[in-house]
């Protein structure tokens, strides 16, 4: 299976109905993972990673459900019972990413934000202009 990668910008709030949704489709331990963050709106984007990620698991191999997920012995989620399937995912504020393929694999997805000028001079401020 070649590399496949999927990402979504998220552009507005999810509503409740959605939420309640997105919610029953995840696994048990997902589920009960995602419920102990405090913050409503803070599920926004965990939840619809795990939304994309059911998407490419049809897409790329037919599934309709999304299999058992547990944590291999490095920490990184896995499918237990496909273990000729890897995937991996990130989120950030407003954006999710997920890739899928049959060799393990990491993505990360980070917002673009800009730096003060402060911690621009801090890496430079060891350089002297020989070092430029």
């Amino acid at each position: 299976m070649p590399i496949g990668l999927w990402a979504a910008r998220l552009e507005r709030p999810l509503t409740g109905q959605e939420t309640e949704c997105l919610t029953d489709l995840l696994p048990p331990g997902r589920r009960e993972r995602l419920l102990r963050v405090k913050d409503p709106a803070r599920r926004r984007e965990p939840l619809c990673a795990y939304l994309l990620l059911r998407l490419a698991l049809r897409e790329a191999c037919g599934w309709e459900e999304l299999p058992d997920i547990a944590l291999s012995s490095q920490g990184k989620p896995c499918f237990p019972d496909a273990l000729g399937v890897h995937f991996n995912l990130s989120h950030t504020s407003g954006a999710v990413l997920v890739g899928l393929t049959d060799q393990p694999i990491g993505v990360d997805i980070e917002r673009i934000r800009p730096m003060s000028p402060a911690s621009l001079e801090r890496p430079a401020a060891g350089l002297s202009e020989r070092d430029l």
